[in-house]
């Protein structure tokens, strides 16, 4: 569903259809990016071992690691989620004030909506 409102309010490209035409275009990978069983199917195998072994978007090999977040999760305890994504990418350094009185309140669904006007996709 929220791809679907994704590609629904985006100001270019915008899809018109309703919801349940969506859902069988998107099940039939006729919408941009393919179904999405063959995408995670593309990533199956890292979920046992946290590495993506396939073809990049130029179709050259790559064997990359892969962090898995789950919604969930990231409800449960936020700040956790957002440590283990910044030791994932190395940033070598995070003030914890700036990550606790700057970044983590605006990874806040309220804020979001707040200032939804930054969050407007322009196309896929």
């Amino acid at each position: 569903a929220s791809f679907y409102h994704h590609l629904s309010n985006q100001k270019e490209g915008t899809y018109t259809e309703g919801f349940p035409r969506f859902a069988r275009d998107w099940m039939a990978g006729k919408i941009p990016f393919g179904s999405p069983l063959h995408h995670l199917l593309s990533f199956a195998q890292g979920f046992n071992d946290n590495y993506y072994s396939g073809k990049d978007c130029s179709g050259y090999s790559v064997n990359r690691p892969l962090l898995l977040l789950s919604y969930e999760d990231m409800k449960l305890n936020l700040r956790e989620q957002v440590l283990r994504i910044i030791e994932f990418l190395g940033l070598q350094y995070i003030p914890l004030d700036v990550l606790e009185n700057e970044l983590l309140p605006t990874f806040d669904f309220q804020s979001m909506k707040e200032n939804s006007q930054k969050f407007q996709p322009k196309s896929v």
